[in-house]
């Protein structure tokens, strides 16, 4: 009984709430966009583009050279 009363909320649903500093958050570009942000390059570099991660969404029509951290795995 001194749970009920001195600790509410000791029971039920509450959030998780993971530090900031341990979360991994990916910028993202899609295999459509690569062309417009090489603007006539023959290579990219994600440094540049300040991207970590390719997605394949959309299509190129020129050959590039493209160099990133990860892909996105499809389904």
């Amino acid at each position: 009984m001194t749970r009920i009363k001195y600790m509410p909320n000791h029971w039920g649903m509450h959030e998780f709430n993971r530090d900031p500093s341990l979360r991994n958050v990916s910028v993202t570009v899609n295999v459509g966009q690569l062309e417009e942000m090489a603007a006539g390059a023959d290579s990219i570099d994600p440094d540049e583009l300040a991207s970590t991660r390719l997605l394949g969404s959309g299509r190129v029509t020129t050959a590039l050279s493209v160099t990133v951290e990860r892909l996105g795995q499809g389904r």
